[in-house]
């Protein structure tokens, strides 16, 4: 049991590892900044309508 245990550890290890370098920040940044755009035009659009609404 105690190979096995070792093993799947360094296993986890390594794809945590893999996983770590394959994030890039730039690409998340640009990522997160693009969702925020789409959320702020979603609500323009919202707050457009409801104006009209009021009107």
């Amino acid at each position: 049991m105690g190979v096995i245990t070792r093993f799947v550890d360094i296993v986890n290890s390594n794809l945590n590892s893999a996983l770590d370098s394959a994030e890039k920040p730039e690409k998340m940044l640009r990522m997160i900044i693009h969702e925020m755009e789409e959320a702020l035009v979603d609500i323009r659009c919202q707050a457009a309508q409801f104006i009209a609404e009021k009107k």
